[in-house]
Order: structure tokens, then sequence, then C-alpha cells
């Protein structure tokens, strides 16, 4: 999602037309709600379950800090160039160098067996629940 974030922000830089905008507009919020409906997922894959979310939490807050501070980062921008243009390819640099710090960085360890069989509970094999006779009750 980020590379198609990042080549979609490039294009936005030289467009000047409103239909091909909006198309890009469009990619990069389609591309903004998939990251709410992976983020929960490759979270819980990469830290386990147990403080999903709490570390949820932390993501969707440093994605609302963004949403506040990057629209006055940009809007500085444009009274100091005149254009936004200038800044959409450090945005395009950002999102690629997200795509690149998965691969960099390493799944987290875990500390012994009892820790990763608490953190992450539902990779536990689930036993077959005992059958219970049904005894009949109601006398004839």
């Amino acid at each position: 999602m980020f590379a198609a974030q990042a080549v979609t922000v490039l294009l936005l830089a030289h467009t000047h037309e409103l239909m091909p905008a909006l198309a890009a507009v469009s990619v990069i919020l389609l591309c903004c709600g998939g990251g709410f409906g992976t983020m929960p997922s490759f979270n819980a894959e990469c830290f386990g379950t147990k403080f999903m979310g709490l570390n949820y939490g932390l993501i969707l807050s440093a994605w609302g800090f963004a949403g506040l501070i990057g629209p006055i980062l940009i809007a500085r921008a444009k009274d100091l160039t005149g254009s936004f243009s200038g800044m959409l390819p450090l945005i395009a640099i950002v999102l690629s160098a997200s795509v690149i710090l998965p691969y960099l960085t390493k799944k987290p360890a875990r500390h012994s067996s009892a820790a990763a069989t608490s953190a992450r509970p539902s990779t536990l094999p689930v036993p077959f629940p005992r059958t219970v006779p049904v005894r009949n009750f109601i006398k004839p």
C-alpha cells in the first residue's frame, strides 16, 4: 500500500488536471483505509495478541498525531514556497522508506516458551470438548 501511495504521490506532484488529481487522491485515501483494515492483523502477527489493544492504540495515536501535524507542515511549506507540489516528493520518499523498513526490522524474539504461549494464545491447539452424555430428566 505504501508503494502504491508513493507512486501516486509522485504522479500527483505533476498533475494539473482535476480528474487525474481526484483519481490520485482516491487511490491515496483507499490505501489509508486499507491500512486501517490490515494494521490490526499485522500488529498481532508481529507482536502477539497479548498487548494488541495497547499496541494498536499507540499506532492510531501516532496516525492521529500525523493527521494533525502533517497539514500544518504542508500549509507552512505552501506559505513559504507558494505551492504544495514541493512537499509531495518528500512525502513519497517517506512512504518509500515505509516500504523498506519492515524488511530491515526483525520480528521481536520471544523470551521463553511460557511467554510465547501467553503472548499468542490464538496459536495454541484447541482440545476437542468432552462430550457429556445427555440424560433424560423428564419422567415418562
